[in-house]
């Protein structure tokens, strides 16, 4: 009795037994071979790729997008885009209500759809009008319209094609293939929609840098695809007819229950509270609210809201980190989003062919919810490695004014030393050469008197300084000398929201800097034309913000071309050029303002990879197990309470997602995560399994799988 006892502890729902590399190899050719599922399980998850592209090529770009345009802080940033998934994902659960109880599963995803194309249309408008009033409400109306849009989708794509496959006296065996299958080919979507999508950025269109609208409106195009696809295929779905009202009905059962057990709480025990209300429902009814309540109780929010960062917090990190792969070869900062998906494409088969049945022996990721507490104890380390790497990128942060504090830039424009008396500040700068002060403010503004000393001759200068400003002056000739300040208002020093490298132009010779063409032509493969340049007045400098690279620069002056330098500009620096004239020619010399990147940004595949990792244990086993353990008729409802917890994930993320420095959020979450999984192993103690499939044994307590 005690063996038999012993033996079924060790093999109830445990996951299939190890196979020899042989099998797994046949097994994987097999899966290859796509001819395990029904035609329109296929369809399903074709629309469901085209929804992905349009909805991931997007949030890859809207951090991006907000900085570019808003000139919104990191943390604001990502309070406000996990903000939109919170609402997006709570939308989920109404969704969920309308397609169990009364439209079905595939009359609300063709709604959806429809609302999701409407909104990609409405985004690509917003971004044409730019930043009038009209675009701030097109755009809030588009988000409103991706809100709702994904509501009606989410809860149902999933169920609606597994239930093509569950239709077919599926084993749990191949349902969980189904699932490995499902999330290989979005992450196949997820990599090229993250990959491509933003080379369109690359193109200028109606005044802008990077071509926000023809980025959205190829996204609005792939939300139309599915839409007419799934409208043509929609009557030959197999679909669940909605049911009664089932959220309502769960609630008042579980009122009802609430209130027997108060009120019978001297008189009797039951196996479970909600049995307590035996005497107005159905028996099978209570089960099946009891089986959906166990279920949605085991995940745990905060693995959902590490997982949504990679879209937000860790898309800035590598605007902060140095894209060039190699010589000649860089990337931009939305294209890193690709390395999770590929490295999750990566992962699949190697974990389900090979690892799995490699540990087996030792007892170890057997069960699904083994894998997702390992999953989620990856997904935390890979923060507190987020947090290492971003503690090295800080000694590369643009070098700031504090708040009573303002500096001055100032470049010698003549060949000979000059001194420069401002305060208690004495500085002698060298001939063509540059220094950096800083001055003391006792309020927002204050007036100054500056001393420049050359040859013996004094000039003396007044200027106002703001607090946590910088401006910038230059010491031009030829005589008279004069000291003036270069541009209007401040001298903006912060590196470039995308990475990419800020160029200032200043001329110092009055004579020569009327009409001068400076023309950049850059030594890399990457950037096919020169960037041409054009100086007016000395005061008026020239800004330009560039890729980085090699550049050869060449001058025009007096209808003569010819060679005036060779700079190396470094990604995310600031830079001045300074053009002068010396024996009969024009010169420029480069000046770091802000150091560029130095860090890698290939530094970011070791905590991607820990992410996938934990991606392939968590989201895949979460993904068989919700659909595996949930009444037929609550598929959906389950579904977006599974959103649910993403949604509440996001609150999270906007809770703690402004704390000051990216680096003490990394933290936050990373430790947050290591106690969110205890959480995770306290609730899944009490679950306990259904016989859902045939290769499944009867209900047994998680503890004797923990």
């Amino acid at each position: 009795m005690a063996a038999d006892l012993k033996t079924l502890k060790s093999s109830e729902d445990e996951l299939p037994t190890s196979l020899t590399i042989r099998e797994n190899l046949e097994r994987f050719f097999e899966t290859l071979t796509l001819k395990k599922f029904p035609k329109l399980s296929y369809i399903i998850v074709t629309c469901s790729l085209f929804e992905n592209v349009s909805e991931a090529g997007l949030m890859g770009l809207m951090a991006i997008y907000f900085q570019t345009l808003f000139n919104l802080e990191p943390s604001e940033i990502t309070v406000a885009l996990h903000l939109y998934n919170f609402l997006k994902y709570l939308a989920v659960v109404f969704g969920a209500v309308l397609a169990d109880s009364y439209f079905g599963r595939v009359k609300m995803i063709n709604i959806g759809q429809l609302i999701v194309f409407l909104g990609n249309t409405l985004l690509t408008v917003s971004s044409i009008l730019r930043m009038d009033f009209p675009s701030r409400f097109v755009l809030v109306l588009s988000l409103f319209a991706k809100v709702i849009g994904p509501g009606f989708i989410l809860p149902c794509l999933v169920p609606l094609a597994a239930d093509q496959v569950g239709e077919q006296n599926t084993t749990y065996a191949e349902m969980k293939a189904f699932f490995v299958f499902y999330f290989a080919m979005l992450q196949v979507s997820e990599f090229f929609a993250k990959l491509f999508l933003p080379l369109v950025l690359e193109v200028s269109c109606f005044n802008l840098d990077s071509c926000y609208p023809l980025a959205f409106g190829i996204s609005a195009i792939f939300s139309l695809i599915p839409l007419l696809v799934f409208y043509m295929v929609k009557n030959q779905c197999f679909n669940i007819r909605p049911h009664q009202p089932i959220i309502i009905q769960g609630l008042q059962c579980c009122m009802h229950a609430l209130m027997m057990k108060i009120k019978n709480r001297k008189k009797e025990k039951r196996v479970h509270w909600l049995h307590h209300a035996d005497d107005r429902y159905d028996v099978k009814f209570i089960e099946d609210i009891r089986c959906t309540i166990d279920v949605l109780f085991v995940p745990i929010p905060f693995y959902w809201s590490l997982c949504d960062q990679q879209y937000t917090s860790w898309t800035l990190q590598a605007a902060r980190l140095n894209t060039e792969i190699c010589t000649g070869f860089q990337i931009m900062p939305e294209q890193t989003q690709a390395f999770g998906p590929f490295l999750f494409l990566f992962f699949i088969p190697i974990f389900h062919f090979f690892i799995y049945d490699l540990l087996y022996p030792f007892k170890f990721l057997r069960t699904l919810l083994r894998r997702m507490v390992t999953g989620g104890f990856l997904i935390g380390l890979a923060f507190l490695m987020a947090n290492n790497l971003e503690l090295r990128i800080e000694f590369s942060y643009a070098d700031l004014p504090a708040s009573d504090k303002a500096y001055m830039y100032v470049f010698n424009g003549i060949n000979s030393e000059v001194s420069i008396q401002i305060e208690n500040h004495n500085v002698f700068i060298p001939p063509y050469g540059f220094s950096q002060l800083t001055v003391q403010l006792s309020e927002e503004a204050s007036k100054f008197e500056a001393m420049i000393s050359h040859d013996g001759k004094k000039i003396f200068s007044e200027f106002t300084a703001a607090q946590q400003t910088a401006m910038s002056f230059a010491v031009v000739g030829p005589e008279p000398i004069e000291f003036l300040r270069i541009g209007e208002g401040k001298y903006d020093v912060s590196k470039h929201a995308k990475g990419r490298v800020k160029l200032r132009i200043i001329c110092v010779e009055k004579v020569y800097c009327k009409d001068m063409i400076l023309r950049f032509y850059p030594k890399t493969w990457y950037i096919q034309r020169p960037i041409i340049a054009k100086i007016n007045d000395v005061q008026q400098p020239v800004e330009m913000k560039m890729l980085s690279g090699v550049y050869e620069v060449y001058t025009d002056v007096d209808d003569l071309t010819h060679l005036a330098n060779v700079v190396e500009l470094g990604t995310g620096g600031v830079y001045n050029i300074m053009v002068f004239r010396t024996e009969n020619k024009t010169t420029i010399k480069q000046f770091e303002i802000t150091p560029s990147n130095e860090i890698s940004v290939l530094w970011m595949l070791p905590q991607y990879s820990v992410l996938s990792v934990s991606m392939v244990l968590f989201r895949i086993s979460a993904l068989a197990f919700i659909y595996t353990e949930t009444p037929d008729q609550m598929k959906s409802l389950a579904w977006s309470m599974c959103y649910m917890t993403l949604s509440t994930g996001n609150i999270i993320t906007v809770i703690f997602g402004g704390s000051g420095k990216p680096s003490t959020s990394f933290l936050i979450f990373g430790l947050g995560m290591f106690l969110g999984m205890l959480l995770f192993i306290w609730s899944a103690s009490t679950f306990k399994y259904t016989h859902k499939y045939p290769d499944r044994r009867s209900r047994k307590s998680i503890l004797n799988v923990f």
